[in-house]
């Protein structure tokens, strides 16, 4: 006996005795329901009006018995029968439903778009009309479509590019033939993850028939410009997928997990007021174009090794707040090319910048323009240097972060800070700063590196609640400030430590160099500190080998409305 018929034997009787258990358990439910029916009408108590549907009295004759018996059995038969026939008219829907789906799967495969399209949207009615698994099973079958390669080829079978002006291919712009297509899958997607106010009587969007589906986009090529405002999506894997247009996820909630690992943004992304409210990893992405994620919430996420070529924004604008980061969240060994904004865009008692709920790590992160930080809430670890951070257990953090433009953390509330082993290129600013717990600013054995400053350093107005840990280390080098350092106003509750911390000699008796009036000081310095020749490589510390191949930028304004003008910004590379 062959293989098939068996399987078509295995499957005629599982189908037969799914439809005798189906029977029973219907006339179960029915036997159920006429008994507290019965008790409900019957007369007595206890079980006697529980089972007076089921009891027949003396005075009945035989004649009543056989109607009663009669009746019962005509209600199991009945019951039998709309059992059935319910499982026939299910099987025929769902035969239905496949013949309709098979035909759509196909018109999705001709050559021609307009027939593709009418595919499209015949799907989108399969799961309209049919609805439970095949709302799963259309998503599929249109996401497996947006992940199959549709890019034009040459002769040779290679994709090909838009030219640049120089008549150089653009590898980030790759052609296709299939646009009408795309967009289209990606407007019905819109339209099936979120329900408009007019359809349910409500005065916000809610999800659609679709959200509760997983979309798997991942290694998916995106030729169109995406926008998806105000729909709710459950998990999506959009990990490896290229955005070769404008993409944007506007008030969008994401339900559960999100990955856009590895992903290729070549344009401006834009996240504006979304919510993630599971985990999140945009770790290796690689954003092209300016990326926008201001007021938005993020659960548990990550930014490990992105690189950020345009600017990048989790801050305020005016009134509007910035990035809401409600679970831990990890920047660790990421690049950003342009400006990086965590800050508020109006500094003052009540800034509106980031708001960082769990512990920060921007350890290793390497800062080409601007960083701002003004007015950004740290409610517990920032971690910018380098070390082992131990909350939920041991971790190795790296390298300490590198600031090459301005760093500016003015206004920023810090839990703890730690800045062991950053390197500072450019301005830092922390005026106006404050810290509840340690602040660690010196070398760190561990890793054996050292804190530099090599432009102003200003901590004018800041305000340090405990330990304020300047000091270096004997095995990793001194802390080094080789400009200016500004510490006038600054207020220690605690004794600070600037054990071995190294001061340009050149700034001496100048007032570049600025300390509190009730702080120790010895020889014009914090006590434990040092004056430093910095023109003698021997006593650099190896400042010049962090400075080496660093480019200077001019000061960015100190006028908190001018946070966003964006003149002065290196180059992309």
């Amino acid at each position: 006996m062959s293989v098939n018929v068996r399987w078509m034997q295995f499957k005629s009787r599982r189908h037969k005795s799914g439809l005798f258990h189906a029977i029973v358990a219907w006339v179960f439910i029915a036997m159920i329901a006429y008994t507290l029916l019965s008790a409900a009408w019957g007369h007595g108590d206890g079980w006697p009006r529980l089972l007076s549907g089921w009891s027949i009295g003396a005075t009945h004759d035989p004649l009543d018995r056989i109607k009663v018996t009669l009746t019962a059995l005509g209600g199991v038969g009945a019951v039998g029968y709309l059992v059935i026939k319910y499982r026939e008219r299910a099987a025929l829907e769902r035969g239905e439903a496949d013949d309709k789906l098979i035909r759509a799967v196909q018109q999705l495969g001709d050559p021609s778009p307009q027939v593709r399209i009418a595919g499209v949207y015949a799907l989108a009615d399969v799961a309209d009309t049919y609805k439970g698994p095949y709302h799963q099973r259309v998503v599929d079958i249109l996401c497996g479509y947006l992940r199959t390669d549709r890019l034009l080829k040459d002769t040779n079978g290679d994709t090909r590019y838009a030219t640049n002006e120089d008549g150089t291919p653009n590898p980030d712009q790759p052609l296709s033939t299939d646009g009408a297509v795309e967009s289209t899958i990606l407007f019905v997607l819109t339209n099936h993850l979120h329900l408009s106010r007019k359809y349910n009587n409500s005065e916000e969007n809610s999800a659609g028939p679709w959200s509760h589906c997983y979309l798997d986009l991942h290694d998916a090529c995106i030729t169109e410009t995406a926008v998806f405002m105000n729909v709710y999506i459950g998990e999506i894997n959009a990990s490896g997928a290229r955005f070769s247009k404008k993409i944007a996820f506007l008030e969008c909630t994401f339900t559960q997990a999100a990955s856009f690992q590895g992903t290729k943004f070549t344009q401006n992304a834009n996240f504006q007021r979304t919510t993630f409210g599971w985990t999140t990893s945009f770790d290796d992405a690689d954003f092209k174009g300016d990326v926008d994620f201001q007021g938005t919430t993020f659960g548990l996420v990550s930014f490990m090794n992105t690189i950020f070529k345009g600017d990048a924004n989790f801050g305020a604008k005016l009134t509007e707040k910035g990035a809401h980061f409600e679970l831990e969240a990890s920047f660790q060994d990421a690049t950003f090319m342009r400006d990086a904004n965590f800050g508020a865009r109006i500094v003052g008692p009540q800034p509106n910048g980031s708001i960082f709920e769990d512990s920060a790590h921007f350890n290793g992160c390497t800062f080409k323009s601007r960083a701002i930080f003004q007015g950004t809430a740290f409610k517990r670890d920032a971690n910018f240097g380098s070390g082992i951070w131990s909350s939920n257990g041991s971790r190795w953090l790296g390298e300490g972060a590198t600031f090459k433009g301005p760093a500016l953390f003015n206004y920023a509330t810090f839990e703890t800070g730690n800045f062991q082993g950053t390197v500072f290129e450019g301005r830092a600013d922390f005026r106006e700063a404050k810290f509840a717990q340690d602040a660690k600013f010196g070398g760190n054995p561990l890793t054996e590196s050292t804190t530099i400053f090599l432009q102003r350093a200003d901590f004018e107005t800041t305000h340090f609640a405990q330990e304020a840990d300047f000091a270096g280390d004997e095995h990793s080098g001194s802390t080094v400030f080789k400009m200016d350092a500004f510490f006038r106003h600054a207020t220690f509750d605690k004794m600070p430590n600037f054990q071995n911390t190294h001061f340009n000699i050149n700034l001496k008796s100048t007032d570049q160099i600025t300390l509190p009036s009730n702080l120790r000081q010895n020889d014009g310095l914090p006590e434990g500190s040092q004056w430093a020749n910095f023109e003698d490589e021997d006593s650099a510390v190896s400042a010049d080998r962090h400075h080496q191949g660093s480019s200077e930028k001019p000061d960015c304004p100190d006028d908190a409305d001018n946070v966003e003008d964006s003149d002065q910004r290196d180059e992309v590379g």
